[in-house]
């Protein structure tokens, strides 16, 4: 069997699996793993290990996530959260928000090992240890930095420094970021790796969980070994709603992609007669759509294990048909948006997503992070591992569903999708982009489901999002003729937006009638498709 094609403007095929990924050397690791006969399951383990390594800005061993597994045999998509938990010390009264956003406070128990362990344990094929060898080789061996990664790290050059033992700061020798094509080796972090690899409950019950926790409670954290002991990813059912006739499945609550579900049942009725980023008629029905559903997302969405969602009722064709109407009614768009927190970073893609097809006719979608760039900017010690900042997603308000409390689950953004059409497999989607995830996710099915983009058309097409203020936000690509446009339709135009990053990273496949997979990785960071024939 030979690899592939690889064209960022065209989309790839292949006919026996697919990887999409953030990282060229990532999703060669899971081609490797399903040319060894592996599930879309080992390959899974392949590519999120090696993006830890390889992406260690992006997520990490200390970071958080959630997945969609469809499996072929039963035609069933299962979610699997492992998005971490405060640490059961918490006390939101001796919290600030500097704490939550950075630092020894601002982390949830990592869920990111166990999540892997879970997914290997209920369906993996492979022996476990071998699914780590590109990893480690990587963070031993080394491997080049790209201009992407040498551009985020010379970002974080400051979250960097804080370490009192910085350890693996990637930094060089004078504490700069290194250039692009610099080699780097991360041995801490690949004696971590290899220690899981024998034995993954090292890190939860064993000396690896006990140095974490030490290290934590050295810089000022939190963390009991009772939070490492107890911690263990959850299966659950996804949420959906039927779209056009597609089934349109996703994580459900803490995660919030509900937001995604409630924009696309509101749009559905309305006929898009080219694809939505080109007309400032259609994006400002959009950009209401979102304003209406991220509303609600900011009043119900939080850990249901602490507060009851009525997402039955949120998604009921009544509830939706009352949405509409105000679309309808032609409510100002300054008043479908009023009094509302600003979230920090919402439009960063400061996270990794990919997704997995095998010859069997299984799909992995998956999203992890550590929040925000490095995460807390903190390093366990000797172990290599950064720390997620996944408590700056709470409130600190005692009003508010989501606000910080011990064991708790906070709300977050991580949503990948995946489509069914008449009880069958069709595509998978992900993105990152932070808050942006759960707006830019539903232009990317509309682009794929409605406006008959392909797979890589609908990942290339321009993003817009709203911040909760209001004020929107729109990708280079878009003239300054449409911008225009939109103010007259009342809409804040932020004309400072200038990411290179764009909003956000999305990596999607489709599985054609044809029986051929279609894989599309986003130019807008160094995502590549691979497919196996």
């Amino acid at each position: 069997m030979s690899i592939y094609e690889l064209n960022l403007n065209s989309f790839v095929t292949g006919k026996k699996g697919m990887v999409v990924s953030a990282h060229p050397l990532a999703s060669e690791a899971g081609i490797k793993i399903l040319k060894m006969g592996g599930n879309a399951i080992d390959a899974t383990i392949a590519v999120a290990s090696t993006l830890c390594v390889v992406e260690p800005y992006m997520s990490g061993l200390g970071g958080v996530g959630v997945a969609l597994v469809y499996t072929s045999q039963n035609k069933l998509t299962r979610s699997l959260n492992f998005s971490g938990k405060c640490p059961i010390n918490i006390n939101s009264l001796n919290l600030t928000k500097n704490d939550l956003d950075s630092g020894p406070l601002s982390s949830l128990i990592p869920g990111v090992v166990s999540g892997w362990s879970e997914l290997h344990k209920k369906y993996g094929s492979l022996n476990w240890e071998k699914l780590f060898d590109s990893a480690i080789y990587y963070a031993n061996a080394g491997f080049e930095l790209s201009p992407l990664g040498s551009y985020i790290i010379s970002e974080s050059v400051y979250k960097l420094k804080s370490n009192e033992d910085p350890y693996e700061s990637i930094l060089d020798s004078l504490g700069n970021a290194p250039k692009p094509g610099t080699k780097i080796t991360m041995p801490l972090l690949g004696q971590t790796l290899s220690k899981i690899a024998i034995d993954s409950s090292t890190f939860y019950q064993g000396q690896l969980a006990q140095n974490i926790v030490q290290e934590n409670q050295s810089y000022g954290g939190l963390f009991k070994i009772e939070d490492f002991n107890s911690y263990k990813a959850r299966w659950e059912t996804p949420i959906k709603i039927n779209y056009q006739g597609y089934d349109i499945l996703t994580t459900p609550p803490n995660s919030s992609g509900f937001q995604i579900l409630q924009t696309l049942k509101i749009l559905e009725n309305i006929k898009f007669d080219e694809p939505v980023y080109v007309n400032a008629n259609q994006i400002d029905l959009f950009l209401k759509a979102m304003k209406l559903a991220l509303r609600d997302r900011i009043e119900f969405s939080c850990d249901p294990d602490y507060k009851y969602i009525p997402l039955k009722r949120l998604l009921s064709d009544k509830y939706i048909a009352n949405l509409r109407t105000r679309i309808k009614n032609k409510i100002p768009n300054k008043q479908l948006l009023t009094n509302l927190n600003r979230p920090i970073d919402e439009n960063r893609g400061m996270t990794t997503h990919f997704a997995i097809a095998d010859q069997y006719g299984n799909v992995v979608s998956l999203t992890q992070t550590l929040g925000a760039f490095f995460g807390s900017g903190k390093v366990a010690g000797s172990t290599g591992v950064f720390m997620n900042n996944g408590c700056s997603w709470f409130s600190l308000d005692p009003k508010n569903n989501n606000c910080i409390a011990p064991s708790k689950r906070v709300q977050f953004v991580l949503a990948p999708t995946q489509i069914h059409k008449d009880g069958n497999f069709h595509a998978s989607m992900g993105t990152t982009g932070g808050y942006g995830i759960l707006q830019t996710t539903a232009q990317l099915l509309v682009n794929l489901l409605s406006n008959g983009l392909d797979i890589q058309e609908s990942i290339n097409a321009p993003r817009f999002i709203t911040r909760e203020d209001s004020t929107v936000i729109f990708e280079n690509q878009f003239s300054n003729t449409l911008k225009n446009d939109l103010l007259n339709y009342g809409h804040i135009i932020d004309n400072t937006f200038n990411d290179p990053m764009g909003l956000g990273a999305a990596h999607g496949l489709v599985l054609g009638s044809d029986k051929v997979l279609y894989g599309g990785a986003d130019p807008r960071r160094d995502g590549v498709a691979l497919g196996l024939y």
